[in-house]
């Protein structure tokens, strides 16, 4: 099952990745990492790869301000209680910038599947998560942005019997197409 439920994630990902016509599938891709925040014996460690694309129903709020909205999918692993499951999800999100200015505020939610609900003795309750997220994001240059967010993974009370959520502080840095 795990391997069934990572082969296709990583073609899919894989699948979006390519070109078209001088134009690429995504706006940006890079990696992102973090931890939860549990106490060290508890903790959780998260890596994984990102791509995003930007949506064509972008919003001027007003003549400075525009949200943009978004599709954000990732591919990784989760590390806690000394053992490792794979991790991806897909889903929508937004950006929100002020012409002119390299800062965003960005926030988005979005299923997250995960190949094991407990790790070590640490019930997640569900294979389905959900993932909901908000940060900042800097263009370091015309090609590197870096994004440090705040999420929050639950089951949403799929599993009523357990729902115990992870927080988790991601940092990542991405290639701006």
């Amino acid at each position: 099952m795990r391997r069934v439920l990572m082969g296709a994630w990583v073609g899919f990902f894989v699948s979006i990745l390519g070109l078209q016509a001088n134009e690429p599938v995504l706006d940006s891709a890079g990696l992102r990492t973090g931890l939860s925040t549990h106490r060290p014996c508890d903790r959780f460690y998260q890596t994984e790869l990102y791509g995003v694309r930007h949506l064509p129903w972008t919003a001027e709020l007003t003549p400075r301000w525009t949200l943009q909205p978004r599709l954000e999918m990732t591919a990784g692993v989760m590390r806690g209680r000394d053992e490792t499951g794979w991790i991806g999800s897909l889903g929508p999100g937004m950006a929100l910038t002020r012409k002119d200015q390299p800062f965003s505020l960005v926030a988005g939610c979005r299923p997250t599947l995960m190949d094991r609900q407990t790790f070590g003795n640490k019930p997640l309750g569900s294979t389905i998560q959900f993932t909901s997220h908000i940060g900042g994001a800097v263009k370091l240059s015309p090609r590197l942005e870096m994004d440090v967010r705040f999420q929050h993974m639950s089951n949403a009370g799929i599993n009523a019997d357990h729902n115990p959520g992870l927080n988790h502080f991601m940092f990542s840095m991405g290639y701006l197409f």
